[in-house]
């Protein structure tokens, strides 16, 4: 029954390929594994994002009272998702978001779960607006959702120019032939300003300049070198 070999040649299996886990992939593995995100976060790439386009975090949604009667705007990526039915047989959603800090659980009911719920996948990055209001018949607080975006559409969105602001004595020939090198080299549709600060004869002055050589797209790139340049300092222009 289990005699000698038969001479037929049996082929070894062979390992498929397997591609290398992404940045997120890895980072989602740590988080699975100890319950914390340990090389990285994934909110990193959108650094731009969460620095000049909110203007709230999430830790902020604790204190309601300060931000009441502001419109809101904060962005995270979900960490967790639940679609849910009421007793009275009624759909419903939670979902947290969680930024670099911390996290924030929110529900959502009736007509707004139905507009937002395809938008709540656990892993989505996310770009919320809202309003501090009382609830319905209340004196309590709440958040209420106005819109959800992907955050990874609202820098072209939102982004109209970006002013950069430098000390009339420290302004070079240096300086301004690397803002037009990092400019060339980044063109888009957003403008380019530039503030000039200083004093002359005992007066403090500014004189602002727009660029009518150059628009610019505002790519991580662009920012990682505008950054390295020390004497200057620079603020984004939004759409109203």
């Amino acid at each position: 029954m289990f005699g000698g070999s038969s001479g037929v040649d049996i082929a070894k299996p062979r390992v498929g390929r397997i591609e290398p886990y992404g940045d997120i992939e890895k980072l989602n593995i740590e988080k699975e594994m100890v319950g914390l995100y340990i090389t990285g976060h994934p909110l990193n790439q959108f650094n731009f994002e969460m620095e000049h386009l909110t203007n709230a975090t999430i830790s902020r949604l604790t204190e309601l009272e300060k931000l009441r009667g502001r419109e809101v705007k904060i962005g995270g990526i979900i960490s967790d998702v639940q679609h849910r039915t009421s007793k009275k047989g009624n759909p419903f959603g939670q979902f947290t978001l969680e930024d670099f800090n911390d996290n924030y659980t929110f529900y959502l009911f009736s007509q707004d779960y139905l507009k937002f719920k395809p938008m709540l996948e656990k892993g989505w990055f996310l770009y919320l607006t809202g309003n501090v209001q009382n609830r319905w018949n209340s004196e309590e607080l709440e958040f209420k959702i106005t819109n959800i975006e992907h955050l990874s559409e609202i820098r072209d969105k939102m982004t109209k120019g970006l002013e950069l602001k430098i000390r009339l004595n420290e302004v070079n020939a240096m300086i301004v032939d690397e803002v037009e090198r990092i400019a060339e080299a980044n063109p888009g549709k957003c403008l380019l300003k530039m503030s000039l600060m200083g004093v002359y004869e005992d007066r403090a002055i500014n004189l602002d300049m727009l660029s009518r050589k150059y628009t610019i797209d505002p790519t991580d790139d662009f920012m990682k070198e505008l950054k390295e340049i020390e004497a200057l300092n620079y603020r984004v222009l939004l759409n109203k």
